[in-house]
């Protein structure tokens, strides 16, 4: 399994929400499919980056759970 595979399948399992992982040279790009068809993305540089790759699906996660959506969500919808 890739790193972003593993990353993905960190973020779901945690929060039960798709998401992409990918990263350049210059930076991490994170984003999460939310309900409604709506899109987030997170994206951070690489250089001086704690945590590297499992930091980024870290703060994926924190951010997901702090909208309230995926798992543990009552309405399961962005800004409710």
């Amino acid at each position: 399994m890739e790193l972003a595979e593993r990353m993905e399948l960190l973020i779901h399992n945690a929060t039960g929400v798709f998401s992409t992982f990918r990263w350049t040279r210059q930076e991490w790009i994170v984003t999460a499919v939310l309900p409604g068809n709506y899109k987030l993305a997170l994206s951070h540089p690489r250089e001086g980056s704690e945590g590297g790759d499992v930091g980024m699906a870290e703060k994926m996660i924190e951010t997901l759970h702090n909208l309230g959506v995926g798992k543990g969500s009552e309405e399961g919808t962005p800004g409710e």
